[in-house]
């Protein structure tokens, strides 16, 4: 189970990032915008990026993802993300190893 409540941390700080509002920013909140991010791809991996996102929005907290869908989120935070600060949270919330890559 992936807990899209997670927040994302500053490692050299260890304090919570904060979203303009003030809020924290969450695992939910960072999957939406790569999921939400304009970068390409055919039209049934812009499908796949909608289904993925919807189902986000629809849980509370806890989120199950297909192997299929994993793979989705890969790629959409891959290309969104560029700082390994935040990058390497959000594998490690969702259980991605990406050792000699």
């Amino acid at each position: 189970m992936i807990d899209l409540n997670y927040q994302i941390k500053n490692l050299d700080t260890g304090e919570v990032i904060a979203l303009p509002s003030g809020k924290p920013y969450t695992l939910r909140q960072a999957l939406l915008a790569a999921l939400g991010n304009e970068y390409g791809g055919t039209q049934k991996i812009k499908q796949q990026m909608h289904r993925v996102a919807t189902k986000i929005r629809g849980v509370d907290r806890q989120l199950d993802l297909s192997e299929d869908e994993l793979g989705i989120v890969e790629i959409s935070i891959g290309r969104f993300f560029s700082a390994p600060m935040i990058l390497g949270q959000i594998w490690d919330c969702l259980g991605i190893e990406k050792e000699g890559k």
